[in-house]
């Protein structure tokens, strides 16, 4: 089974598994697309995520610095959207595999 997180633009974020179920899902406090309320809610689901599933994933996120950030730590970013991307890509090694998406193009993690 492949689990879904899609990361809104406005923060919120959902968890699906590959038949399209919401599994959960959070919506932002906060208006606002800054890269690190993204990074807020796509923490917040892959804490959830894997408590209930290891297998494959699937990540999409609306920010192109947030992708390149889950894939290396090679990434220009504030020292706390820096920590963030650092606790995310230690959480997607629990997965067997991981793809991250962004703006339709996709790479392996």
């Amino acid at each position: 089974m492949r689990y879904r997180i899609e990361v809104g633009e406005q923060g919120s974020v959902v968890v699906t598994d590959n038949e399209g179920t919401t599994l959960w899902s959070q919506e932002t406090g906060t208006p606002g697309s800054d890269p690190e309320t993204l990074c807020d809610a796509l923490l917040a689901a892959l804490s959830w995520a894997v408590q209930h599933h290891t297998g494959a994933l699937t990540v999409s996120v609306p920010e192109r610095t947030i992708a390149t950030g889950l894939e290396s730590e090679s990434v220009h970013a504030s020292p706390r959207l820096a920590t963030m991307l650092g606790a995310a890509r230690a959480l997607l090694t629990w997965f067997e595999t991981a793809e991250v998406a962004c703006c339709g193009g996709a790479a392996v993690c």
